[in-house]
This record gives structure tokens, sequence and C-alpha cells, in this order.
């Protein structure tokens, strides 16, 4: 079985996919199987709709709080102005998540293709990972049962308002495992 983050000493998640792993009601056990720490930034921890599901994985060391320090403040205003100009293409959390990423060699959990293809190309050093893979490496190391899959999926899918692309690697996997 493949690791979540090949040799990353840390997962920092936007607030997409925190928002899609926290409505599949299984965040905790989800954060359980990450083969290294996880985080998300000061300003995805303000969302208050994630405030509940947050708070046990923060008390049980899950999941940690970070905020940005020196350089990466520089590259949080480079990557608004190269980004963002002359309309907003990605948001505060994306963008604070992106940066501490960089700067920490940290991969990153995020879902959004504009964010995702603007990482690969200003970041190329960056692992990139999905809800998709973060939700099948619990499954192949908790075996959960097909209806736990199938309800964790829908859960995602209609809570979390998230629908897996076609051409993602494990859309297959998620049809199936929805039906």
């Amino acid at each position: 079985m493949s690791k979540l983050a090949s040799y990353q000493e840390c997962i920092i998640l936007d607030a997409d996919c925190t928002i899609n792993l926290a409505s599949s009601g299984q965040l905790f056990n989800i954060l359980t199987t990450a083969d290294c720490p996880c985080a998300i930034s000061r300003h995805v921890h303000g969302y208050e709709v994630l405030r509940n599901d947050l708070q046990l994985c923060i008390d049980h060391r899950l999941l940690h709080v970070v905020s940005p320090h020196g350089e990466e403040y520089d590259t949080i205003i480079q990557i608004n102005m190269e980004i963002n100009t002359p309309y907003k293409v990605l948001g505060d959390g994306e963008i604070e998540t992106s940066a501490i990423a960089a700067h920490r060699n940290w991969a990153v959990a995020i879902d959004d293709k504009a964010a995702r293809d603007y990482l690969a190309r200003r970041f190329p050093y960056v692992q990139l990972i999905t809800t998709p893979e973060f939700i099948k490496h619990w499954v192949d190391v908790v075996m959960p049962t097909r209806g736990l899959v199938r309800q964790v999926l829908a859960q995602v899918r209609t809570s979390g308002n998230y629908t897996i692309g076609k051409k993602h690697p494990l859309y297959g996997w998620w049809q199936d495992a929805l039906r």
C-alpha cells in the first residue's frame, strides 16, 4: 500500500478539502490513517461551519492549526497578485494554505482545479492530494464495510457538494463504491 503523502513532513488541508472530509462524518477516523501530521491554516480554522468537526481532531492532535510567518506573507501577496488579477480565482484560504505548503515543503490537500493547476505550475515540488485520495487511503487502511463507504461518499457529494471529475484517477473507484 502506498503512503498518502510520500516523503512529506505534513499535509495541510485547504478549506474545501476540509469541508469535504468533515462532511463525510469520518474526519477523525480519516485523519487517524494519515501517514504524517495534518494541519489547517488559521484562515481555514476560522470557518465557523467547521468548528465542531475540527475541535475533536485538534484536541487529539490529529490536526494542527498553523499561521504563516516570515517570507510566507510575501508569497501570499505574490500569489494573490499573480492569480487574482484582474479577477479573483483563488480564495484567501487557498492562497494562505498554498504559501505555507510551498515554504515548508508540505503536501496540500486541495480539490479546486484552478488552485491545483496553479500550484502544479508555480510550485511543482509540492505534492497535491485530493479528497478522493484521502478517502481511498482510509478505505485501504481501515477496510470499512461497503455500506459505510457508500454512505461516506454520498455524504461528501451532498453535504460537501463535491463531485469527482471524470478525469480524476479515482473516478472509476468512486463511482463503483457509490453503487
